[in-house]
């Protein structure tokens, strides 16, 4: 039986459940393409979160067929004009030095073990 004409009851068998996290511009309020993939990935049994916009008439939480919204205020045009002025190389300086961290706290866990 090829991959393609399994059973559905087979493939969710197959597949574990994952966690899914969509991200839309807008309240998602109604947004049907977007509700309509949530929904079919909860009935998949995917624990699935939408994180949305806020307006004054939606909720910031709300859960509906398994599917969780988490709306709060946030500006698209903020995020992304902080990731093009270079905001992320900042991520890659700190992960750097926490390397040099972690190396110098082993030194120091390795010559305490010997007692150098």
């Amino acid at each position: 039986m090829a991959f393609g004409k399994c059973p559905k009851h087979i493939f969710r068998c197959i597949v574990k459940p994952r966690k899914i996290a969509i991200v839309v511009p807008n309240p998602c309020n109604p947004d049907y393409r977007v509700i309509k993939q949530a929904e079919t990935f909860a009935r998949q049994g995917h624990e699935v979160r939408i994180y949305a916009t806020k307006n004054p008439v939606t909720p910031s939480y709300e859960e509906f067929n398994g599917v969780a919204y988490l709306r709060d205020r946030w500006n698209i045009v903020l995020g992304f004009v902080s990731w093009v002025s270079g905001a992320y190389k900042q991520a890659d300086v700190l992960a750097g030095e926490r390397r040099k961290q972690a190396k110098i706290l082993k030194r120091a866990q390795k010559s305490a073990r010997t007692g150098e």
